[in-house]
């Protein structure tokens, strides 16, 4: 088993790890709670676009990395030609989070390889199971991953597909991937760094939030960050 991580502590974790200092190492902690299973790991410490895959065949890919457009399309074009059509699963640990909407589309782009079979039960997570149908050649990847040129009605069409396989009760967390996936856009493009076919994401953004109605203001949590983001919040 292969486990990639920067392993350095964030202020963010704080919570359940308040004897380390943000920006101190979380490998001796990471060594301690895996050592009874620590012959069967090699561990990449790092900034894993440095470090790479090696190109050998993955049966199970846990992805818990996706943060960001860059990352998704990093992960995608470096580990997926690696899987193994017909048997290799790719876990998709965000996929249902609010702030990592470029999943959706990512998987929506890349179909044709894959199949969703299993969502766990869990109501607060995130996590989408995924069989890998038919092999994911690089170039398939790259074209996924230009998150540089997108449309109104792609967005519309990856968001529907997910929908097609999420539980009613994480229905509403996709509204507002899609929502925060706008925002994100928005940012890019007065950045100068994406191409649209429409001319205000987050006006549409706050529209696709709206349409919820009594749901606008339930207490769950990805709910609630979209609209902290948004400007919807109160």
């Amino acid at each position: 088993m292969h486990t990639y991580d920067l392993f350095e502590m964030q202020e963010y974790m704080r919570c359940v790890l308040p004897d380390i200092e943000p920006g101190d190492s979380l490998l001796p902690r990471f060594e301690e709670n895996v050592a009874p299973w620590r012959s069967r790991l090699r561990v990449y410490a790092g900034d894993i676009t440095s470090i790479g895959w090696s190109g050998d065949p993955i049966e199970y890919l846990l992805v818990d990395l996706m943060k960001s457009f860059e990352l998704a399309g990093y992960v995608a074009c470096e580990f997926f030609p690696s899987l193994i059509p017909g048997e290799s699963l790719v876990v998709h640990q965000d996929y249902l989070h609010y702030y990592t909407g470029w999943i959706p589309l990512l998987m929506y782009r890349l179909r044709d390889c894959f199949e969703a079979v299993y969502v766990p039960p869990d109501r607060e997570g995130g996590t989408v199971v995924f069989r890998n149908v038919r092999a994911v050649v690089r170039q398939a990847c790259l074209e996924a991953a230009d998150f540089d040129r997108i449309t109104l009605a792609e967005i519309d069409q990856a968001f529907e597909y997910s929908s097609g396989f999420a539980p009613p009760w994480r229905r509403v967390c996709l509204s507002a991937a899609k929502a925060t996936l706008l925002w994100h856009l928005d940012r890019r493009k007065a950045e100068g760094r994406v191409e649209l076919d429409f001319s205000d994401p987050l006006a549409i953004a706050r529209l696709e939030l709206q349409r919820l109605g009594p749901d606008l203001h339930s207490a769950d949590d990805d709910l609630t960050g979209a609209l902290e983001l948004i400007g919807l919040e109160g």
